[in-house]
């Protein structure tokens, strides 16, 4: 999977002749910038356990756990913990 936000700022810093293409990297940029919540770690985690797919990645982690454990207070969150109960 490509981390799109790491990509656009890449794109960003190279020299660009046509100045739509630095423009419509700036609005992504922007775009990924305000709306980074929905794409953390615990986001893509969730989104697994939802799909009930489960893939190799950084959400699979000590150091993913040791910040994640605190999005576990809120009831939705925990039911996560039972379909992944289900998955295993």
């Amino acid at each position: 999977m490509i981390n799109a936000f790491s990509l656009v700022t890449k794109l960003q810093n190279r020299p660009w002749v046509d100045s739509e293409i630095y423009e419509l990297l700036e609005r992504l940029w922007k775009y990924f910038d305000q709306n980074y919540h929905e794409f953390s770690s615990f986001e893509k985690w969730k989104k697994q356990i939802q799909r009930r797919s489960l893939t190799w990645s950084p959400v699979h982690t000590e150091k993913f756990w040791q910040a994640a454990f605190i999005f576990f207070n809120e009831a939705e969150n925990l039911e996560c913990i039972n379909i992944l109960i289900e998955i295993l």
